[in-house]
């Protein structure tokens, strides 16, 4: 499985063309990596592309989503885990992952949440995510840009716990009924 590393990626993560796997590179080294490690004045910026991006080329959206595993895997900075968790949620609420990438993901956030127990919300909320986006928009399908991708929105998931406290709470209610 992927694991997180300091240290750039040489290639893209999934099987894509020469192109894309280029632009993967430079999204891991500038989007992934800015928002873990909390450096940019604007992570929304970031993170709205990489939701523009996945909305609208469907090949990418698996690279897009396993570039954040692969740092949240084994990261032993906790804040940086928590920000890639944040942004994987707001990926996962706007373009759903291919049928094959799902399962993947699934076995990682069963697998982090018995590793890590203080990151079971973190892994359930990514999870509901997950399935939510792909109730909402299915698989394989190009989504219309049409959503609200103000930075006020997108600025939500990263810093607000508003959103985080949306999910929990109604992930508790989804439990208790």
């Amino acid at each position: 499985m992927l694991t997180h590393s300091r240290q750039t990626i040489p290639t893209s993560l999934t099987i894509i063309s020469p192109q894309l796997s280029a632009l993967a590179v430079w999204i891991f080294s500038h989007n992934i990596c800015a928002i873990e490690r909390d450096i940019s004045s604007h992570p929304e910026v970031l993170l709205r592309d990489m939701i523009m991006l996945g909305r609208s080329c469907v090949s990418m959206r698996d690279e897009l989503l396993a570039q954040h595993v692969k740092q949240i895997r084994k990261n032993p900075d906790n804040s940086c885990k928590i920000r890639l968790y944040k942004s994987l949620m707001a990926c996962l609420c706007h373009f759903p992952p291919s049928e094959t990438f799902e399962k993947y993901i699934e076995g990682v956030m069963i697998i982090e949440s018995k590793t890590n127990p203080g990151e079971d919300l973190y892994s359930s909320l990514v999870l509901r995510c997950m399935h939510e986006g792909i109730f909402k928009y299915g698989y394989h399908l190009k989504l219309s840009k049409n959503f609200d991708n103000s930075l006020g929105s997108i600025k939500k998931w990263l810093i607000s716990s508003e959103i985080l406290d949306n999910l929990s709470t109604n992930h508790a209610h989804s439990i208790q009924n």
